[in-house]
């Protein structure tokens, strides 16, 4: 088969690219049918070793692919491993100077001259937007391109005092996210398993929805019961409500907490001289409580997720008695312990699937 002289001209220069210390192509297509791209061997990343592809006919509608500029922009910024070490450094500092107060002006130049020329050379090493593999085509550089964009638009007079427009300064401690491929793996891996966590969801919601109902048949009104002080027998109906009313008759702990009691047999009893009514307000400001399905939702997603759940624990068990002990077996190992694991197991093989997946297309 006669090979066309256009044709030999880039086979010439890809050999003359393959004789520096990286060797970047392979000697054939990615694809055997799409002979217009190609893919780099095997080169060393951050992290791993992954393969670049790139678009071998003309970039931005002048740059050819031989060209010694755009040679320069594939080896020595879109597959050299020392220059994303750079950018990742690059970050880091810039974080730094996220954090300051008052950073210094001209940080902000150097960080958007450094960040400009990356974007600039992956651009002319892979194309801008219109044809596979280029640098749009890729997502996880549009993070990238759009922070280049708003640090400039920070740096005009007038545009830059907007608080919205400095924010987007804040954007570039995510690009660690694209410049470690471990990190965008695990970030995919995320985003992906939301897809595959929606029945688990709904079983959580489910447990947690049956649980609120039978807390509410269970517990509606006993965290209001607290300890009054006995009040006089000969007192009127109005001064009985006033009476027992009043915060000042309630008993209190060492904390300065009110005492919630029960009349079970195992609940918590009142001192001499208090009697055990329910009054006032639920505990937390009203917030803890099982009078609302609403509220009831809220305080077993508490037990869910076992944030500060001890607190509920020990104002039932001292409303109701040690019997509440299997309502909190039950809800802590079925919804907490077992539901969120699974959520956890979702996760893991989803994340080892888009792993092996990764692996597949860097070989």
């Amino acid at each position: 088969m006669a090979v066309s002289v256009e044709d030999r001209a880039q086979r010439f220069a890809l050999r003359q690219l393959s004789t520096g210390h990286v060797e970047p192509f392979d000697q054939e297509p990615v694809d055997a049918a799409d002979d217009l791209v190609w893919t780099s061997k095997p080169v060393k990343g951050i992290g791993k070793t992954v393969r670049h592809h790139f678009w071998r006919g003309n970039v931005l509608w002048c740059i050819r692919f031989q060209s010694p500029l755009r040679q320069f922009a594939i080896r020595r910024i879109a597959m050299n491993v020392y220059f994303d070490y750079f950018i990742l450094l690059a970050i880091l500092v810039n974080c730094v100077f996220l954090a300051m107060t008052d950073p210094p002006i001209e940080a902000e130049y150097v960080f958007n001259g450094i960040y400009t020329i990356e974007m600039l050379g992956k651009i002319v090493a892979y194309g801008f937007a219109c044809h596979p593999h280029s640098y749009l085509g890729n997502k996880w550089n549009w993070l990238d391109f759009v922070v280049v964009i708003f640090g400039y638009l920070a740096l005009i007079p007038g545009i830059g005092n907007y608080s919205a427009i400095r924010t987007f300064r804040v954007f570039r401690a995510l690009r660690a996210v694209t410049a470690v491929p471990g990190l965008r793996l695990v970030v995919h891996a995320l985003m992906v398993c939301l897809k595959a966590l929606h029945n688990v969801v709904l079983l959580l919601l489910f447990v947690v929805w049956v649980s609120t109902i039978v807390s509410l048949q269970l517990y509606g009104g006993v965290l209001l019961q607290k300890c009054v002080k006995g009040f006089p027998s000969n007192l009127a109906a109005t001064q009985y409500l006033g009476f027992v009313g009043n915060e000042s008759n309630w008993a209190i702990d060492v904390d300065q907490e009110l005492i919630i009691c029960g009349n079970a047999t195992s609940a918590r009893s009142c001192t001499s001289g208090y009697t055990c009514l329910a009054v006032g307000d639920n505990p937390n400001r009203g917030y803890t409580n099982f009078d609302h399905a609403g509220w009831g939702f809220v305080s077993v997603f508490q037990l869910v997720t076992l944030d500060f759940w001890e607190d509920l624990y020990h104002k039932i068990l001292a409303a109701t008695g040690m019997g509440s002990i299997m309502f909190f077996l039950i809800v802590i190992f079925l919804a907490s312990f077992y539901v969120i694991n699974l959520v956890l197991a979702v996760v893991a093989v989803e994340f080892l699937r888009i792993k092996g997946d990764d692996d597949h297309d860097d070989h």
